[in-house]
Formats: C-alpha cells, sequence, structure tokens
C-alpha cells in the first residue's frame, strides 16, 4: 500500500511506501490543497505511472501466464492469447505501460527461459545491462 502527500517544495504529489513510514501524525488542520490529491495511476508493480512511462511487449510462454495472472490479477486482463497450431505450447501476448523497467526487469529476469521479448529495444538494453552488471 502508498500513501500520496503534497510535497510544498517541489508543488508536486510524492508517493511513498506504507512501510518506510516511521511515523504518523494525526493533525487538528483542514486539508490543505485537496484538489492536488489525486492518486496516480499505477503499473501491476506498483510503480506510477505518468508521462515517462514504457510501453513493453511480451510473449509469455504458459508458466509465465499463469505466474502473471496470479500475481497481478487486476492485470490478467491484459494477456491476449495467441492462436496456436495442435500441439504447440500456447503462448500469450503481454502488452502493458509500466513506470519504470524495474518491475517488469525482475518478473522477465525470474522466467528468462518462458519469456520473449517483443519491444521495446531500450528494455532488451536495460536487461542486458543488469545481466552484465551482475556477471562482472
Amino acid at each position: 500500500m502508498r500513501i500520496c502527500w503534497p510535497s510544498t517544495s517541489a508543488s508536486a504529489i510524492k508517493t511513498f511506501k506504507l512501510d518506510r513510514i516511521g511515523e504518523v501524525r494525526i493533525l487538528r488542520e483542514p486539508w490543505k490543497h485537496e484538489h492536488l490529491h489525486q492518486s496516480p495511476e499505477q503499473d501491476p508493480f506498483g510503480l506510477p505511472l505518468g508521462p515517462e512511462s514504457i510501453e513493453i511487449k511480451l510473449s509469455l510462454g504458459a508458466l509465465s501466464a499463469q505466474l502473471f495472472r496470479e500475481e497481478f490479477p487486476t492485470h490478467a486482463h491484459r494477456l491476449q492469447p495467441v492462436s496456436t497450431q495442435p500441439n504447440e505450447t500456447a503462448t500469450w501476448l503481454l502488452h502493458l505501460r509500466v513506470g519504470s523497467m524495474q518491475g517488469i526487469g525482475r518478473f522477465v529476469l525470474g522466467l528468462i527461459d518462458d519469456v520473449q521479448i517483443i519491444g521495446p529495444s531500450s528494455f532488451k538494453k536495460y536487461l542486458r545491462d543488469r545481466i552484465g552488471q551482475k556477471l562482472r
């Protein structure tokens, strides 16, 4: 769960994970700038979507599609079955916007043998860089 809070210094709404909040004080003051309090739309990984969000396209095998459905049931409708020939393994197309490559990257790297990256090329580069950093 997350909480949104207006930042007076940046004139923007900041989002914080609840488990990172050390203390809460309830004030008697009325809510200021209520019109600025809007929950940002989030990707399946809980990251806010904004103008710099990224469109990701993947082809998922049976295992990764099932895990996506189980872990992100509110986004399961984004899985589209791809027609296959008899005796071929079923695949699903996943097309979604993400706020950062970090969440989807973790998902893909954990299931790399069951996922084909269709695009964008910047996502492929991100994954290559992440793997390269770990192998140095």
